[in-house]
This record gives C-alpha cells, sequence and structure tokens, in this order.
C-alpha cells in the first residue's frame, strides 16, 4: 500500500512539475512577443525620427538597428520557445496519463501469508500439531494466489 501511496505522490509531483513548466514557457512566449512589439515600434519612430528605413545607409540610426537585431533575435527564440512548449505540453499529457493509470488501477494482488516450513511440527498430547518458534515465522507473497491456498488466512496452527 505505501508503495501505491508513493508512487501515486511521485506521479502527481511529475504533473505539477509538467504544468509548471508550461506555463513558465507560454509566460515566457508572451513576454518575449510583447518585447519584439515594443522593439519594432521603437524601430519604426527611430526610423521616422531620422527619416531613413534603409538599413544600408550610414545614416540610419544605431538605436533602431539595435532594436531590429534584438527583434529579429527574439523571433529565434522564440521559435525554439514554442517547440520546447510542445515537447512540454506533451510530457504534461503523458504525466497526467500515468496519473490516471495510477489512480483508476485496482489495488493489486492480495497478500498471503505463508508459513517458512511445514515439516517436522511436533504433536501435543491432546493431538494437534504444535509448530516450533521458528516455524511460526511467516512470510508476506505479493503475487496471484494459487487453488490450494485460501486468501487471508494464515496457517500457522497452534
Amino acid at each position: 500500500m505505501r508503495d501505491r501511496e508513493k508512487s501515486t505522490a511521485r506521479a502527481r509531483s511529475r504533473v505539477t512539475m509538467t504544468a509548471q513548466s508550461v506555463a513558465m514557457i507560454e509566460a515566457a512566449l508572451q513576454e518575449m512577443d510583447a518585447t519584439i512589439v515594443s522593439l519594432d515600434r521603437r524601430a519604426a519612430a527611430e526610423e521616422m525620427r531620422s527619416r531613413t528605413t534603409d538599413k544600408t545607409r550610414v545614416t540610419y540610426s544605431t538605436v533602431a538597428l539595435a532594436a531590429r537585431a534584438r527583434s529579429d533575435n527574439l523571433r529565434k527564440s522564440v521559435v525554439e520557445l514554442e517547440a520546447k512548449v510542445v515537447a512540454a505540453a506533451a510530457e504534461h499529457r503523458r504525466a497526467l496519463a500515468a496519473l490516471s493509470a495510477l489512480e483508476n488501477a485496482p489495488e493489486g494482488p492480495p497478500l498471503v501469508r505463508l508459513p517458512l516450513t511445514t515439516n517436522d511440527t511436533l504433536r501435543q498430547s491432546n493431538g494437534q500439531r504444535r509448530l516450533h518458534n521458528y516455524q511460526r515465522r511467516t512470510v508476506n507473497v505479493r503475487g496471484p494466489t494459487n487453488d490450494n491456498l485460501t486468501t487471508g488466512a494464515t496457517s500457522t496452527a497452534q
């Protein structure tokens, strides 16, 4: 039971982390888009002020040139981040599917308690079998049950 709870907690944590990464990338994309618009406006305003729109001319504004270069670099970064947000969203969907599978899965196979040994039993005076102390120890076994075993019952008798 504890293993199931731990794995479910890990899956929930992974879902939270992937959701946060998707949100952070999308926020960065929005911020970059706003910065690109601002830089383009500044470059356009500087071109109007200097009355030069040809980037190859000597009289072209260095402020407008720097703003255009930064805007172009940000556009390249936006393309890369859009690819990352697609990958992060796919990872988030996989994490959600894994969490859903863990939460909807059945509890697992029942536990069967088996004695360590069934040989060398002693008979009490009234004819009942008595186990040695070392034979009373039991082992928890996970897995499918056999037809000849009863589930949930212990076979240690006194």
